[in-house]
């Protein structure tokens, strides 16, 4: 007789709003504005309650990072010191 098991999926993480502004170090208050103003990630109501996805939450964050800093042109008379023009 052969067994099949099922592997054992683990469900995302559901966050309350306010763990969601404890790990963003925000304000409960920010949260509830940026929900109303449709500036975060979407909620799962639970019953009376709110929770939102961690990687929903993290998916978020990566599209609201600021880009990496532009490298500077270096200006031509600094690419050749030994040169003069």
């Amino acid at each position: 007789m052969s067994t099949r098991h099922k592997e054992a999926t683990v469900p995302d993480p559901l966050l309350t709003l306010s763990e969601v502004a404890e790990h963003l170090g925000v304000p409960l208050q920010t949260i509830y504005t940026w929900r109303h103003h449709g500036e975060m990630p979407i909620g799962i109501r639970v019953g009376r309650h709110i929770r939102v996805r961690r990687p929903d939450l993290d998916a978020w964050l990566d599209a609201h990072a600021d880009p990496p800093p532009a490298t500077p042109p270096v200006p031509p008379a600094l690419k050749d010191p030994g040169r003069r023009g």
